[in-house]
């Protein structure tokens, strides 16, 4: 026998297959072989990609860390531009920080790069959709996306930065701005 399907059909008894999709593409195993395989299915299709750069840029906010930068420093603001994966990290004092810190980003790479940012996507954090941050927003005609928190694959971008600069940096140092400065500017 060459799959689970044929067993159930055949010698096997009492074996029910329900929900199971008529087809997955690019697999050479019966559909519920690789559902089996599989710890969860693939995510839809239905994020936007950028076509240019700053077209998306993806942001989260982390910390408190639990030891204050040697610049007195206690949060990050991870930005990743979803055309070539480009991350910059602005340090904060406070969360409150991050309009200031934000605008004058903003400032900084569309001069640098003559292009505007289109959309910032963001989970519904308080501190990057409302407030200060709003009217930063619509000032520079740039449209938020809300993804939903803890779901990678609505904001894995900014997810990933974060997992991936906790893998590589011990945040309970005095050194942390630097070494996540130094590491935001060599991941892309």
């Amino acid at each position: 026998m060459k799959t689970i399907m044929e067993m159930a059909k055949g010698p096997v008894t009492g074996m029910v297959l329900e929900d199971v999709p008529n087809d997955i593409p690019n697999l050479d195993s019966c559909t519920t072989c690789a559902l089996t395989k599989s710890k969860h299915l693939p995510f839809k299709k239905g994020r936007t990609s950028a076509i240019e750069p700053l077209h998306i840029i993806h942001g989260d906010i982390v910390g408190p860390m639990p030891e204050e930068s040697t610049a007195k420093k206690l949060y990050a603001l991870l930005l990743v531009g979803d055309y070539s994966r480009v991350s910059w990290a602005l340090f904060l004092r406070y969360k409150s920080d991050a309009p200031v810190e934000f605008q004058n980003w903003i400032k900084l790479v569309q001069k640098q790069s003559g292009r505007n940012i289109k959309t910032v996507m963001v989970d519904n954090a308080r501190e990057l959709v409302a407030g200060k941050m709003k009217e930063i927003y619509d000032v520079y005609g740039i449209r938020i996306t809300l993804s939903v928190p803890y779901s990678p694959s609505s904001n894995g971008i900014a997810g990933q930065l974060v997992a991936t600069l906790a893998f590589h940096l011990d945040f309970g140092q005095k050194q942390w701005q630097p070494s996540c400065n130094y590491e935001t500017g060599h991941l892309h």
